[in-house]
């Protein structure tokens, strides 16, 4: 949500950055997009250095071997490029070592325009607020990546963020029900990609696994 506060941060930011503020500026897209990922550090200072461009790039797109990276590929410039609503994200499924952070790694290895996110649900936790301090930081997650997009957000053990739910309003439904909002709400999700691993897909709720 772009809030008066926020408004206020981005044009505190652009003042920062160019030493005044003149509205011809905001018609500056690279401009604009330092301003925000400057805002995101000064809100969210802490959380963003722990999260934001933590993935290593140093693979060769020849490096992967498989039909699926160019799908991933497809799916994601389909997402940054073209505003599919449909390839807002991917869930990649399979054992330990079979090559799923791998792939994301060599996707953004050759697109480096595009932050990365890399996070995971236990990660997300807050000891003091066990259940809603996991929702809050996982919507703190989302407004960095909605401040700093184009950006992918990793997610690791995707069936701890998204469990399946009881269908009986217990405490673990929280996280799942916010990410689905976040995903699927609203506020549409502009330029952020969004990707989830595991290896238990069977636990996954079914919101989330789709055919393509």
């Amino acid at each position: 949500k772009i809030s008066p506060a926020y408004v206020r941060k981005l044009v505190e930011s652009v003042i920062n950055i160019k030493g005044d503020f003149i509205c011809d500026y905001l018609d500056n897209g690279v401009l604009i997009r330092s301003a925000f990922q400057l805002v995101a550090k000064n809100v969210y200072g802490e959380l963003y250095n722990k999260v934001v461009d933590r993935m290593e790039r140093n693979v060769k797109w020849e490096e992967y071997v498989g039909d699926i990276k160019d799908k991933f590929s497809e799916m994601a410039n389909n997402c940054f490029n073209y505003g599919v609503s449909e390839d807002k994200g991917v869930v990649l499924t399979g054992p330990p070592g079979s090559g799923k952070t791998f792939l994301a790694r060599t996707w953004l290895s050759a697109n480096r325009n595009v932050h990365d996110i890399t996070t995971s649900p236990s990660a997300l936790q807050d000891p003091s607020s066990p259940v809603h301090g996991a929702v809050t930081n996982l919507e703190r997650v989302y407004d960095i990546a909605k401040m700093v997009a184009p950006a992918v957000i990793f997610f690791d053990e995707a069936d701890a963020l998204a469990p399946r739910r009881s269908g009986q309003g217990q405490p673990s439904d929280a996280l799942t029900n916010k990410f689905l909002n976040i995903i699927d709400g609203e506020i549409p999700l502009n330029k952020v990609f969004t990707v989830l691993t595991t290896n238990r897909l069977d636990i996954l709720d079914p919101a989330l696994i789709r055919s393509k």
